[in-house]
């Protein structure tokens, strides 16, 4: 059983492409407005603790906001999507985010029929509106790496 490397909030952030040195502060407003729902949980006076999984959907929070332009609500609701995805289906190499007409939006793991044709599939007895696909196999590879890099650099204690 492998041990699961965590990172600080910080090195998180870094890793995570939120940009310039105040990407952790920004995330602490994102988090205290209510935006990003699946951070891990702290007690007062703690560093918040990313595990890889954590970071990734971090890192498609940063992409979201930042390359998109998606507002920072929207962006953590489809971030916190993609971190259970990670968790139900972790082998998974895609996941996809699955919008139905009515209704919240579900994660699905890569060969579900109603994420690879939308067409004729309903989702709990309702008509699929859109699907978003991410490679989180390649996000997981380049999280992995950027926390090789900041425990070869910094260590685990930022």
């Amino acid at each position: 059983m492998s041990t699961i490397r965590r990172l600080r909030q910080r090195a998180a952030c870094r890793v995570a492409g939120f940009p310039g040195d105040a990407g952790s502060d920004r995330f602490n407003e994102y988090f205290a407005a209510g935006h990003y729902e699946c951070a891990p949980v702290t007690t007062p006076g703690r560093a918040r603790l990313f595990s890889e999984d954590d970071t990734v959907a971090l890192y498609y929070f940063s992409w979201l906001l930042n390359d998109c332009g998606w507002s920072p609500r929207m962006a953590g609701r489809e971030a916190c999507l993609i971190r259970q995805g990670l968790q139900n289906f972790p082998n998974s190499k895609n996941l996809s985010v699955i919008v139905p007409h009515i209704g919240s939006a579900v994660a699905a793991p890569e060969g579900a029929p109603h994420a690879a044709n939308p067409h004729g599939h309903l989702i709990s007895g309702v008509s699929i509106k859109a699907v978003r696909t991410y490679n989180v196999g390649h996000a997981r590879a380049f999280i992995a790496h950027g926390f090789d890099e900041e425990c070869n650099t910094y260590g685990e204690e930022d």
